[in-house]
């Protein structure tokens, strides 16, 4: 994010790309296109060297994927660095920072996680309640009605 601010500002034409795992970015003039790695000391990248990253990363044949390479805006960005932050507060066991994360379904979903961890059944069943809300189609929407049925029951045998 600093690396495409400083471009910004000294207006470079400077772009965002989300690989799998790992965030490089492209400066592209029309008249020189590279991708640089700001993580590994502005390593310059062609195409091929980015599709070989994303696939160590991905442990996947990623080179079919037409969007591997495409810009991404700010709102994925900011989105990547929240998922990120909140993996490491899961990875530290801080659950209350893991809790307090901006509202989206993934949001939801991951303070019910850190709720279920800090034992605050009743909130982790809210939390829940608006994942499936928000993210109707949820692929793992069965194994959280799951969770929702067992807190339920859980919190029933308590009163």
């Amino acid at each position: 994010m600093v690396y495409l601010e400083v471009a910004r500002r000294l207006k470079r034409p400077v772009f965002g790309i989300g690989l799998p795992g790992h965030f490089i970015v492209q400066y592209d003039d029309g008249d020189l296109r590279t991708f640089i790695d700001p993580f590994h000391g502005g390593k310059l990248l062609e195409d091929k060297d980015c599709i070989l990253l994303a696939q160590d990363i991905a442990g996947a044949d990623v080179s079919r994927d037409p969007r591997l390479l495409e810009p991404v805006d700010k709102r994925y960005i900011l989105l990547r660095m929240l998922n990120n932050l909140k993996a490491a507060y899961f990875r530290a066991q801080q659950f209350e920072k893991a809790a307090a994360t901006p509202e989206t379904a993934g949001h939801y979903q991951a303070r019910a996680m850190a709720r279920m961890q800090l034992r605050q059944f009743t909130g982790a069943a809210a939390d829940f309640n608006a994942y499936l809300r928000l993210a109707p189609n949820a692929v793992d929407r069965e194994e959280t009605r799951r969770q929702l049925s067992a807190i339920h029951r859980w919190l029933g045998s308590v009163n």
